[in-house]
């Protein structure tokens, strides 16, 4: 869940920084590189929603009571700019598949299409599909791949975790500077951190792997580590597949998840 986060206590200038490069790159993509009054008015809208979204993630993670934290994770998917930056930077990091409703980039009136579709958590219906992960020794792994509308609110609900928690010092899968190829920064980071154990006196190390988070955690886990609306947790963080959703080539699974 790592990976496409940067709203920590460092967002101002290395978050921003990069939000900036996220920004930048759908409006150079929608206005082919022209330097006009309409393309910077389009950034100055975007970079304005990431820094409200930061606002809201830092309040919600100051917050300790519980009833108002579970408003506070509602309301950022009744506001416009989370759901907006959670589409621009889901849209960034993720591989153009026109299939699933994923493009290249975003025009700025797509970009607001998807926010506002973001918004309705009890239904979507985009096709998803079921993946099956074949593992060398070990058992196979079960999981889903979803359209943007869906990674988008992901995203957004894993920001809303991740507010409620310190981060760790360094992070596995540090997000690359090109969207369409993965870092080994976060690895390195790590391997260094454990030659650090090491030489300290640590005998041994421990850590676990939660990629698949959406597909493999339970309820009960989550709802015991992070406070947020029951409608976010049971359509977002774990939907149920309903018989009657799209199908999407042949590997449409219609079992409850």
């Amino acid at each position: 869940m790592n990976k496409y986060y940067f709203f920590g206590k460092n967002y101002y200038p290395s978050g921003r920084t990069l939000a900036l490069k996220i920004a930048r790159h759908h409006v150079n993509r929608e206005f082919n590189d022209t330097d006009d009054h309409q393309q910077n008015a389009v950034m100055n809208e975007y970079m304005l929603a990431f820094d409200r979204t930061y606002k809201l993630l830092v309040k919600l993670g100051a917050e300790t009571d519980q009833e108002k934290l579970r408003k506070l994770s509602l309301k950022m998917f009744r506001q416009k700019s989370p759901r907006l930056v959670a589409v621009l930077v889901a849209v960034y990091f993720k591989n153009a598949d026109e299939s699933r409703g994923i493009p290249d980039s975003l025009t700025r009136s797509r970009a607001y299409k998807l926010a506002r579709a973001c918004s309705c958590l009890r239904k979507t219906h985009e096709p998803y599909e079921r993946v099956v992960i074949n593992r060398v020794g070990k058992p196979a792994r079960i999981t889903w791949k979803f359209g943007i509308v869906r990674y988008s609110q992901q995203l957004l609900a894993s920001w809303l975790m991740l507010a409620q928690r310190k981060l760790p010092g360094y992070d596995y899968f540090l997000p690359s500077d090109n969207p369409w190829k993965r870092s080994r920064g976060g690895h390195h980071a790590a391997a260094e951190a454990i030659g650090r154990g090491l030489e300290a006196g640590f005998q041994f190390w421990a850590t676990f792997d939660i990629k698949h988070a959406y597909s493999s955690i339970s309820r009960d886990i989550v709802r015991s580590l992070f406070t947020m609306d029951r409608n976010i947790l049971r359509y977002v963080v774990h939907p149920v597949f309903q018989d009657d959703c799209p199908s999407h080539k042949d590997t449409l699974s219609n079992q409850k998840a």
